[in-house]
């Protein structure tokens, strides 16, 4: 007697689901995220949080941008979700690492150096401490959908 199983199920059970990641933005990466001069994101982990924690992201997951007010980080509703699909997940230890790596349009679209790149990842509540702790994750990002 053959034994089948449902595929979908399978996947599920195997950790093969992708997996969908909700990320706030300002919105000057989310306007540049939205118009495809950023095509990679750079997120610093935190292991203590489920949803920060990116060593288990994947390329076929997906992530749901949302673009939030920088002093309240309350979301914005008049900004619509940009949803992506992500192709690769790159860990650095070091913000410059990654910059020189991945390259400074793709991150942080109009800024010259790396050290100036820098210094726009550092100014993130948590990131100058968690980057020496955990590294820093270079995500690579492609549309599902038209944003506009």
């Amino acid at each position: 007697m053959k034994t089948y199983i449902h595929y979908p199920l399978f996947r599920f059970l195997m950790g093969l689901t992708p997996k969908e990641w909700p990320m706030p933005l300002f919105p000057e990466p989310y306007e540049a995220t939205a118009a495809m001069e950023k095509t990679i994101e750079g997120r610093v982990p935190d292991f203590e949080k489920p949803e920060k924690d990116y060593r288990t992201m994947k390329a076929g997951d997906t992530i749901k941008f949302y673009a939030v007010n920088p002093a309240t980080r309350k979301p914005l509703e008049n900004l619509p979700e940009l949803h992506f699909k992500v192709t690769f997940v790159h860990r650095y230890d070091t913000i410059e690492a990654m910059l020189e790596a991945e390259g400074l349009e793709k991150l942080v679209p109009g800024i010259p150096s790396v050290e100036e790149g820098a210094e726009v990842y550092l100014g993130f509540p948590g990131y100058p401490e968690r980057v020496k702790k955990y590294g820093i994750y270079a995500i690579g990002l492609a549309p599902l959908g038209k944003f506009f």
